[in-house]
């Protein structure tokens, strides 16, 4: 990410805010219009912005582009948190495991939760 000589790079976008620097009035306001030059692509709603393409949005709009981009995040780390207690489960299901029985059956649970992992994936990308 490239950042603005008088602005802040936050997310994967630049933001300058039109008319006054943002360093002097931190906030701004939901109706003040500023220019975002994106780093990559965007989608929120039926609008596309293109990585390297320059708008003047209202700051509103901008807080929901952000708020989108975040809640993806937050998402993302919730899932591979997910999957590594999954791991770290069926790891101790085969330390834990005290005849061949229980360690084949162990195997098995990691290999089901290893393909659970790969489909969600593929599901998620297609």
């Amino acid at each position: 990410m490239t950042s603005v000589k008088d602005g802040k790079t936050l997310f994967d976008f630049n933001i300058t805010v039109l008319g006054r620097t943002p360093i002097l009035k931190p906030n701004i306001e939901a109706l003040d219009y500023v220019v975002v030059n994106f780093t990559k692509d965007f989608t929120v709603g039926s609008t596309t912005f293109r990585a390297g393409e320059v708008r003047k949005i209202p700051a509103v709009l901008c807080y929901l582009i952000m708020n989108d981009q975040k809640n993806k995040s937050i998402a993302t780390a919730g899932k591979y948190a997910a999957y590594g207690l999954g791991a770290a489960v069926g790891v101790s299901e085969i330390m834990a495991a005290s005849t061949a029985v229980e360690m084949t059956l162990a195997i098995i649970d990691m290999g089901m939760l290893a393909t659970d992992f790969a489909m969600n994936e593929a599901l998620a990308t297609s």
